[in-house]
């Protein structure tokens, strides 16, 4: 296996569609900016007003946009011009949310994109991509976070989340604001991220399970977001189906159910990290080679 930059890739463009083609890629760069495949989807290239190209766009289940994406070209590393796109993008398209994917950074644009976040609306990620070619030319593409918005608590100007399509507050969307505020500081026991959802880190150590919780249109839903290598863990699998029988898996993920008050969803990450931990949802058995045994089967059905 090599490691394989942007350019060596075939350029931005082959780069960013790839992404958007690939579920578990796109599922790797939501998880980065605190999202997931559940509520959201990551589609290619859109045009702005003036048609300009927007590398990737987030959509939500109801097919707003929450988040725009731009990638520094082959040159990797981040310049100010594609540093400042990503504000034209965010107005053009009515969101406050951006990410930009560049190979490097100088510290200098770092502190640049910082002032963005502080200063301004705008929630500003910075991601660092691992592109990774192995011996049959098969591509694999990993990011790390090199940027995060500045939480609320701190910001200059509060962010809106987003906007509605003539530019004004979704007043909905001021009070979830308000909400996932309230719910950080008085549950700081239980959650490691604020955003526009939680992830509780549930003490589990070396599963890759974490608890989310989502912020919907008229509930909280619940999932359990799982690393890869839980893909194919059937020991996992049932035994969260002994305990919710009825869920819905699907690959990175598995949505537990809605509730319709912000105490019962809390209470309900709460009951789930207990379960992790006493062994009622169960991650061991799931090792490499069990899960390349259960792929071979899989590929066999799909050959005969």
């Amino acid at each position: 296996m090599e490691e394989i930059s942007v350019n060596d890739f075939g350029g931005e463009v082959k780069f960013t569609k790839y992404i958007a083609d690939n579920e578990t890629i796109s599922a790797r760069l939501l998880e980065a900016i605190g999202s997931a495949m559940l509520d959201f989807k990551v589609v290619p290239e859109e045009h702005t007003v003036g048609s300009k190209r927007v590398d990737l766009i987030v959509r939500d289940e109801n097919d707003n946009v929450v988040q725009v994406i731009e990638s520094q070209d082959a040159n990797g590393w981040l310049d100010p011009v594609h540093a400042s796109k990503i504000a034209w993008y965010c107005h053009d398209k009515a969101c406050n949310d951006g990410v930009l994917i560049s190979e490097d950074c100088t510290e200098h644009m770092k502190t640049f994109i910082q002032w963005y976040n502080e200063n301004t609306p705008l929630n500003i990620f910075l991601l660092s991509p691992t592109i990774i070619k192995d011996k049959d030319g098969e591509i694999d593409i990993f990011f790390k976070t090199i940027l995060r918005p500045t939480d609320w608590a701190h910001k200059r100007i509060k962010p809106n989340t987003k906007q509605s399509g003539n530019g004004q507050l979704n007043q909905r969307d001021i009070e979830r604001a308000a909400n996932v505020e309230a719910l950080y500081e008085d549950n700081k026991d239980v959650f490691t991220n604020r955003s526009s959802y939680y992830v509780s880190s549930n003490d589990v150590n070396g599963t890759g399970i974490n608890v989310t919780l989502y912020f919907r249109a008229n509930d909280y839903n619940i999932c359990l977001w799982h690393s890869g290598k839980h893909t194919h863990n059937q020991t996992f699998m049932d035994s969260v189906e002994n305990a919710y029988p009825n869920v819905a898996f699907k690959k990175m993920y598995v949505c537990l159910g809605a509730k319709e008050t912000l105490e019962e969803a809390v209470d309900f990450v709460r009951t789930i990290k207990t379960q992790l931990n006493d062994g009622t949802i169960v991650v061991e058995g799931g090792d490499d080679e069990e899960v390349k045994k259960e792929q071979i089967s899989i590929d066999d059905k799909l050959i005969s």
